[in-house]
């Protein structure tokens, strides 16, 4: 063997077992939280709506509830009180199985799910990275940067939160729109748009592309799956639906965004209303994912066209840094450029790139501003690796399954 293959099988295994025992540690998180928070919030929102009430309904205060309370109010410290907040109506149909289960059962399922949806993750990448040159030391190398997703990735299995599932669905999307299963592909988006501020700025390189079957289909799933939670409260589907939005501009009035975050909007509070902050979000957010998606609408790559609105997800409206998991596919896109490119510099970028999206690495890590800063970065620095990337020969040919 020689010296030089010698040094980069060590490197890779010494990167591989870093992202290994970030990894370990997530699942060990994860493990010993169920049920995890957001879990139990999302169960007892799907109960509150079994016993005829919208948890909408309570959040706003249109309704007095002896047994439900939006988390982290006065009312939550009333004995017998169950914490919600607020998800879209659809989200609720599906969600409601897990309730015919009791929390901690209902948990252990939920963490079992999201950590097989991530698994499939590093097993796609794995397949993909060893096909680029029959080389499997590639695919161990594509699947450990896939999957270096750090802290936030133990936040989301210490609240059991959707972010696995979403970082799954994102890659199913792909590959089913890559094969031209349209229909298939809008229900994979339908249940992306559990959360609404990650999954609709889609709608931008699908509708750039004329994926029109897929956006209808995603409606229409939407729609029907909002019929049964609004049985349950006996409402109307289509009230229902309409307090989503309402219920998002809830969410970034209570937690900021990543672009605009909550101090700054607690700041400029008494000079500019909520609603304008947040039109600020959307519009800068939206217009940077309809700008970068354009110029990748030449691509042949589904993997890259749906990168901006990946990135700008996080940027224009509500998120919470947990929901970062979804990087995963930048990460992706970044282990092919490092194994297609001969130029160190470039090597160099991309390791630089991945190792700084996923900062902080560990959970207790303290979170402070200088994490908070590098978080802002990383994601300047895919927004900057969005625009050039259609200037890229090695970016613009990528290719998911090189078949």
């Amino acid at each position: 063997m020689s010296r030089k293959k010698t040094i980069r099988i060590t490197a890779i295994i010494l990167f591989s077992a870093l992202a290994a025992m970030i990894m370990i540690h997530t699942v060990v998180i994860g493990i010993v939280s169920v049920p995890g928070g957001d879990f139990l919030l999302r169960y007892n929102e799907a109960e509150c709506l079994r016993s005829g009430v919208d948890p909408y309904d309570v959040v706003s205060k249109k309704v007095e509830s002896d047994k439900y309370a939006l988390w982290g109010t006065p009312e939550m410290d009333r004995p017998g009180m169950n914490a919600i907040h607020v998800y879209p109506p659809w989200e609720y149909t599906w969600f409601l199985p897990f309730t015919f289960l009791d929390r901690k059962t209902g948990g252990a399922l939920f963490l079992e799910l999201a950590v097989l949806a991530l698994a499939a993750i590093g097993v796609y990448a794995y397949q993909v990275g060893t096909r680029l040159r029959d080389d499997p030391w590639d695919g161990v190398l594509c699947a450990s940067a896939t999957l270096f997703l750090g802290w936030a990735g133990g936040e989301v299995l210490f609240f059991a939160n959707f972010g696995f599932f979403n970082a799954f669905l994102i890659l199913l999307l792909i590959l089913l729109l890559k094969t031209k299963h349209d229909v298939l592909a809008g229900l994979a988006w339908g249940l992306l748009m559990t959360k609404p501020q990650i999954g609709l700025l889609f709608a931008i390189p699908l509708l750039i592309k004329r994926r029109f079957v897929t956006v209808a289909t995603a409606a229409v799933f939407c729609a029907l799956s909002t019929i049964p939670a609004a049985v349950l409260c006996h409402r109307s589907p289509v009230e229902m639906i309409l307090e989503v939005p309402r219920a998002n501009m809830f969410l970034m009035f209570e937690n900021g965004t990543m672009l605009i975050p909550q101090q700054v909007s607690m700041a400029l509070s008494d000079r500019i209303s909520g609603s304008t902050l947040n039109a600020i979000n959307m519009l800068v957010g939206g217009g940077l994912c309809l700008l970068l998606t354009w110029r990748m609408r030449n691509s042949k790559s589904w993997l890259l066209i749906l990168c901006p609105a990946i990135v700008c997800s996080l940027l224009w409206t509500y998120c919470k840094p947990h929901d970062r998991v979804i990087l995963w596919a930048l990460n992706f896109g970044l282990s092919i450029l490092f194994i297609r490119s001969r130029d160190w510099r470039v090597r160099a970028a991309c390791i630089a790139l991945i190792l700084l999206t996923a900062w902080p690495w560990f959970w207790g890590i303290k979170i402070g501003a200088v994490t908070k800063l590098l978080r802002r970065v990383s994601l300047l620095a895919l927004l900057v690796c969005c625009w050039i990337a259609p200037k890229i020969k090695l970016i613009q040919d990528i290719e998911e399954d090189k078949s």
